[in-house]
């Protein structure tokens, strides 16, 4: 297993390349569209630890348009990415997918977590419901907030989770949403407020109920971040 070629789809930091190489894996790789100054310095710093620890020539994050890679067809065992998808335009989401099905492995697997317009909580603009209004009143009700009406202007493309699925659907086999093996875990990391744990302890409690909790979590579950499990 920690012989798997691995890339990170829109690696960002690189911080899961880190923690996937903390667990033993070596064959890692990420790439990322971002070419402000800041990233590229992230990148180059990242880049010399990676040569350090996993005693490396290569470079392991790449920088690309978006478009095509330079990675060999089927080379990848596995693909991922966290929170990704909804940052890339409806232009560039065709080449998004079918750029990982070129480097994928026959019967290779992605995994990919997507918020979408359906969940509630919008987590880039940090507000409730305002995101399943009609564009001109959201962009209204965020005209005080300049930084967060730029993000949905130009990098945030929320979409259906039944347009996410059928769009997977059409392009890998074996596709599911497997958001359920998650939610009936507590969450401790500091990026969410009190109040989000407050919620999300309580609804945990409600999905392990016996019986009960099986129909709640079906219901519940489409209102979370899919967490797409799809095989080429």
């Amino acid at each position: 297993m920690e012989k798997s070629k691995i890339l990170d789809h829109g690696c960002g930091g690189g911080y899961a390349l880190f923690f996937l190489a903390s667990k033993g894996y070596s064959n890692i790789w990420g790439i990322d569209v971002d070419e402000t100054e800041r990233h590229s310095l992230r990148k180059n710093a990242c880049n010399k630890i990676f040569k350090i620890i996993l005693n490396t020539k290569h470079d392991r994050i790449l920088q690309y348009d978006g478009k095509k890679t330079e990675f060999l067809d089927s080379s990848f065992d596995y693909i991922f990415s966290q929170q990704v998808i909804e940052h890339v335009n409806s232009k560039l989401l065709n080449s998004y997918i079918s750029e990982e099905i070129r480097i994928l492995k026959d019967n290779g697997f992605v995994l990919h977590q997507i918020p979408h317009r359906l969940g509630p909580y919008e987590g880039h603009t940090k507000k409730w419901f305002i995101h399943w209004l009609p564009q001109n009143l959201y962009y209204y009700l965020l005209r005080n907030n300049i930084k967060s009406l730029k993000l949905v202007k130009r990098e945030l493309f929320l979409r259906w989770p039944w347009q996410l699925k059928n769009y997977f659907k059409k392009n890998f086999k074996n596709v599911d949403n497997v958001v359920n093996l998650r939610l009936k875990d507590n969450i401790s990391s500091e990026e969410y407020s009190k109040k989000e744990k407050t919620i999300r302890k309580t609804l945990v409690f409600i999905f392990n109920l016996p019986i009960l909790g099986l129909f709640f979590l079906k219901i519940f579950s489409n209102f979370f971040q899919l967490e797409i499990l799809a095989r080429k």
